[in-house]
């Protein structure tokens, strides 16, 4: 079995952490990491940002729809329930997989190219099992 190397993957899960509570106000606590038994991806969204360099690959970060939509009313502003279209979920999930990439970028020495793709009970593009971190979330508290 192909190794994973923790300096690879740590800068994206603290980006993950980090974006999600500064942006949305949301704190992800990660649950036990483990490598998936099928290429099926989890959520109905995903994106996906490619890793170019010395290491070649990609990482997503996939959400339910449910999920998804809290996310992106949030980061707009807009009220619980509010219509978003299918071009502003994609965009918003674009911008939330940027400000990921972005700051996994500071800390990683290989470059990251973003690409961003709506799936739904698919297989991954790549015939690799891959390691999955999932998280859950809740509100961080109000900043005084």
């Amino acid at each position: 079995m192909q190794k994973i190397n923790a300096d690879f993957v740590v800068p994206f899960i603290d980006a993950t952490q980090s974006t999600f509570e500064m942006m949305l106000n949301l704190k992800l606590k990660q649950k036990e990491a483990y490598v998936k038994k099928n290429y099926v991806m989890f959520g109905d969204i995903s994106g996906f940002i490619g890793v170019s360099g010395n290491v070649c690959g990609f990482v997503s970060v996939s959400l339910p729809t449910s999920f998804a939509l809290g996310c992106i009313r949030s980061l707009i502003g807009e009220e619980e329930g509010a219509f978003l279209s299918d071009m502003v979920v994609h965009e918003g999930v674009g911008e939330l997989i940027n400000m990921i990439a972005g700051g996994a970028k500071t800390t990683l020495s290989v470059s990251l190219c973003q690409r961003l793709f709506q799936v739904r009970d698919t297989k991954y593009i790549v015939k690799r099992v891959p390691a999955t971190h999932p998280f859950s979330s809740s509100p961080s508290r109000e900043k005084s």
